[in-house]
């Protein structure tokens, strides 16, 4: 799996198109640079801090994945899933996770991240589908905005694939599209 973006030159693009890579859909990098445009609900957020909640959070990116939107219906086995929460878990010093609850059931996921230079980065929003619309997403994107602030970002990304309406969502909260990233990925083949 290889990431590209705007600043990725087209020779190597071309590269990877040659080299059997299939490009994902799309993600559409969006900035907040000023104040959101709409005050969201409250919602129950909680860190990821126990073994307990790591649990939590691996049950909803199981689900996240059986969804499978943002994986592109790409079937991700659950020892893969699992590999990723652990990922998450060993870079939390500087990676925030949180659980959103809703009346007191955890139902969905986010993190944010804060860079010296002023720049931060709210990833991998996460709501059950049997909760959504409600706010939830909303109020977790203007918590982690809020934290943000707080530790001195001046610009905050985040990203939403393009063939999904997440991207509405931001938008009417203030953020703007700026850029592409891509992701390619290409299956080993087995030999022997």
């Amino acid at each position: 799996m290889i990431h590209t973006d705007c600043f990725t030159p087209d020779p190597f693009l071309a590269r990877l198109a040659f080299d059997d890579f299939e490009e994902r859909p799309v993600t559409i990098q969006m900035a907040l640079r000023g104040d959101l445009a709409n005050q969201a609900t409250e919602v129950e957020l909680r860190p990821v801090i126990s073994d307990a909640d790591w649990q939590i959070l691996l049950q909803l990116v199981l689900a996240d994945h059986a969804e499978g939107r943002r994986t592109s219906n790409t079937h991700v086995p659950p020892d893969v899933s699992a590999g990723m929460v652990a990922g998450y878990r060993a870079k939390s010093s500087t990676y925030h996770f949180h659980l959103g609850a809703h009346n007191g059931v955890p139902v969905a996921y986010g993190a944010y991240a804060a860079a010296p230079n002023g720049v931060g980065m709210i990833e991998d929003l996460f709501t059950l589908q049997s909760v959504r619309r409600r706010g939830i997403a909303s109020a977790i994107i203007a918590a982690f905005t809020e934290r943000l602030r707080a530790a001195g970002c001046h610009t905050i990304f985040l990203g939403a694939l393009a063939t999904e309406q997440p991207k509405r969502l931001y938008a009417r909260l203030g953020f703007k599209p700026v850029m592409l990233a891509r992701t390619w990925v290409r299956r080993l083949s087995k030999t022997g």
